[in-house]
């Protein structure tokens, strides 16, 4: 439930969105490379007869395990956040998720909203406003999908990347630029900020007009009860 309602939350809906649009769709799949080339690359992935939405996260798994990347079975980075077979153990493993459930796009940004909170702990702590390191949030990202650009320059895999390159050669390439990349960060450090100060206004408003009820309710269950007669009075009737 906490997950779903991150997914749906502007800050990370924006994100997930901004990041779906240099990986992939809830469809999207490829088997591997060969070389500098990506082999299979599709937003129409079917094995057995079914969709990438349609197959369990087992199933899935089971297709990962297939390592020639000619093999038409094959399946290698998967779905909107084009997870690897490694990072699919990784994520199952820290997740928890049903592997019986389906990958479908409730599950798949779920585990989306691990890569990027979870396994990149620095991009959540920089939305949330507990750090401001911008530098190290865009890094982590760059980390994690190919189609983020470096920050700076630095080696990855004993692979020297330029600033602006994806950290991944093998036909990998960078789909945003450094810019977009701040301003998604940003705007997403923005949203939460807001959608936290809402919270928080619902919040003091709900318990102000549960206390004024509450004072209401006593007031109107006071009941003044007329002193009772004493005897002298009795007697002087």
């Amino acid at each position: 439930e906490e997950s779903a309602a991150l997914a749906s939350s502007p800050a990370m809906s924006g994100l997930l969105s901004s990041i779906s649009s240099g990986e992939g769709g809830y469809n999207s799949s490829n088997r591997g490379t060969i070389g500098n080339n990506i082999i299979g690359s599709t937003h129409r992935t079917v094995r057995g007869g079914k969709e990438l939405p349609d197959m369990t996260i087992a199933e899935i798994m089971q297709y990962q395990t297939i390592t020639n990347p000619n093999d038409p079975n094959r399946l290698f980075a998967v779905g909107r956040y084009q997870i690897i077979p490694g990072t699919m153990k990784a994520a199952v493993s820290a997740t928890g998720i049903d592997v019986n459930r389906k990958f479908d796009q409730a599950a798949q940004d779920e585990l989306g909203i691990w890569l990027v909170t979870g396994k990149r702990p620095a991009v959540g702590r920089y939305i949330r406003g507990e750090s401001n390191d911008l530098m190290l949030a865009m890094e982590q990202l760059a980390l994690e999908f190919a189609s983020f650009p470096v920050p700076r320059d630095m080696t990855v895999r004993k692979r020297f990347r330029r600033t602006g390159q994806s950290a991944y050669g093998s036909g990998n390439k960078a789909s945003h630029s450094i810019p977009q990349v701040r301003e998604m960060l940003e705007r997403a450090r923005e949203q939460h900020a807001e959608q936290q100060a809402q919270a928080q206004q619902a919040t003091t408003a709900t318990v102000a007009s549960s206390t004024a009820q509450t004072q209401n309710n006593t007031t109107a269950s006071t009941v003044t009860t007329p002193p009772a007669a004493t005897v002298s009075d009795l007697q002087s009737r």
